[in-house]
């Protein structure tokens, strides 16, 4: 009896022993696995891949669920994307401005313009001048007095000065002067 007990003990602490390593090992391996991820992760971050190294930080994060470390990364990466976003919708706005066109009153002493398109919808007349002004050509949007919009290349004080511009200019031939009161 004594022995069986003796044996019976002596097989609880072997499969004591042995779950208690395989424990260990599992625990091991994925303290491992946490590190690449971290490493991975953290590579990622300094290259600014900032999406990648999140959904790393995650995995990580699900790895070793007491870890505050990925976390913060990732609390960091979420400022950093919010930053980043605000800059571009800044970028966006500004260059938007830049090019946004206008439509100007058209001055009185230089009534006579050279047009070189005529658009019922702002919207278009806005993106003519859009495609103009890419090949390098200044122009400006001057509303008609039947409520168009024109696209006017150059404005003059005479009919006349309008007239021999056009003739000399290398403007197509669907150009033409209009007197803008």
């Amino acid at each position: 009896m004594m022995k069986n007990l003796f044996q019976r003990l002596t097989f609880t602490l072997l499969f004591g022993l042995m779950i208690s390593l395989t424990f260990s090992s599992c625990k091991d391996e994925a303290k491992e696995a946490y590190t690449v991820e971290i490493s991975k992760a953290d590579a990622l971050f300094q290259e600014q891949k900032y999406a990648d190294a999140k959904a790393i930080y995650l995995k990580a994060s699900n790895l070793k669920k007491d870890a505050a470390y990925p976390k913060e990364q990732i609390s960091k990466i979420d400022a950093l994307l919010v930053k980043e976003k605000e800059v571009e919708q800044s970028k966006a706005e500004v260059a938007e401005a830049e090019v946004a066109p206008k439509i100007v009153e058209a001055p009185k002493s230089q009534p006579f313009h050279i047009i070189v398109g005529s658009f019922s919808v702002q919207k278009n007349a806005i993106g003519f001048q859009k495609e103009w002004s890419s090949n390098g050509e200044k122009s400006t949007i001057v509303k008609s007095r039947e409520g168009n919009y024109l696209i006017s290349v150059q404005s003059f004080e005479t009919i006349t000065k309008a007239y021999n511009y056009l003739e000399k200019s290398s403007l197509n031939d669907a150009a033409w002067v209009y007197r803008v009161k």
